[in-house]
């Protein structure tokens, strides 16, 4: 008997084995997979830049315009001496470049900016451009022409990787592709809406480090609203739940922000239907009711009086307290 059960013993600590070396392999596998496609991105990048440099086309790449002379995506520089000069450098780069990718895939490109509010910070420098491509036409060209995204934008490579494992798996069937950067925090990020579920895969990337996000489109959020934010803020649920879920909310979609498992915040769509004026005292409001710093509160009221005729694309409700407004630009 007690060969027997000595036996079985070893027999599943042998398939133990198995499955953990079997396991290693396939990440090993994933791991070099991955690198190898980061690997094209930035070997085609220095070949592109070395090409404009012979032709003497004097185009400025980078974002930081420190970094004119070793051009250097955004998330790879580890400090600004100011985010605002830097932005709008950022700005004037990324709008042009996306101006033209939106030409090779023929489509078009809008443009947002947004505020991140919490209850330390006011963070106004962000950006971003969103490409439609909701055509099998757009969508071909999309996938013939994707690289050129990496050179005419200055998108990291690592993020590159990641937008096309993402668009490989859909095959391509997406309708909406996002760059953004942030100039406070020092990143950048990639996001793909699927064409047919609507969800949204993005990364994010801030000097060495990555954060994966998932953006769930849910109905649900519709039915039970009140008690998601309760069970996310607690306490200071009501607060959002007063000044930025409109009253005909029924009448709007919403997404659920997961990072790794774990709900980070919910997105309130309102697609352009209500402006920062109409929002204002809601914004004031929330901000004196979940006791932001003096500066905060006083920021917030000076860039909702500059932005007050803006459309606001959607409001981001955030679980650290905080909540963020996307503009059209």
């Amino acid at each position: 008997m007690e060969i027997i059960k000595f036996i079985i013993y070893g027999i599943i600590i042998l398939l133990t084995m198995l499955v953990i070396s079997f396991a290693m392999d396939n990440n090993t596998t994933f791991n070099k997979s991955t690198n190898k496609t980061i690997e094209k991105f930035q070997d085609q990048r220095i070949r592109k830049i070395d090409e404009m440099k012979k032709t003497d086309i004097k185009e400025k790449l980078d974002h930081n315009e420190d970094f004119k002379n070793t051009p250097t995506s955004l998330s790879n520089i580890t400090h600004f001496k100011n985010p605002v000069k830097i932005l709008n450098r950022a700005i004037e780069v990324i709008s042009d470049g996306a101006n033209k990718f939106a030409k090779r895939i023929k489509t078009t490109f809008k443009e947002e900016m947004s505020v991140k509010i919490t209850k330390e910070k006011f963070q106004p420098n962000r950006y971003l451009v969103i490409f439609d491509v909701d055509t099998p036409e757009t969508q071909q060209l999309l996938k013939e022409n994707f690289y050129f995204l990496s050179i005419e934008c200055n998108v990291d490579a690592k993020l590159m990787a990641f937008a096309q494992d993402k668009l490989d798996k859909m095959k391509w069937r997406c309708c909406e592709l996002i760059y953004a950067i942030d100039a406070d925090a020092v990143s950048e990020k990639i996001y793909i809406c699927s064409e047919k579920t609507r969800d949204i895969h993005s990364m994010e990337k801030r000097g060495k480090n990555t954060n994966i996000r998932f953006y769930k489109a849910m109905d649900g959020f519709k039915k039970n609203h009140k008690q998601l934010l309760q069970d996310m803020l607690n306490d200071d649920a009501k607060y959002y739940i007063d000044n930025l879920i409109p009253d005909n909310w029924h009448n709007f979609t919403y997404q659920k922000r997961d990072d790794s498992g774990s709900v980070i915040g919910y997105n309130v769509v309102l697609d352009d239907k209500y402006t920062v004026g109409s929002y204002r005292n809601n914004f004031i409001k929330l901000c004196k009711d979940i006791k932001c710093k003096k500066d905060v509160a006083n920021n917030l009221k000076r860039w909702s009086s500059d932005f007050k005729n803006t459309q606001i694309s959607w409001i981001a409700i955030l679980r650290d307290g905080g909540f963020t407004i996307y503009v059209r630009k």
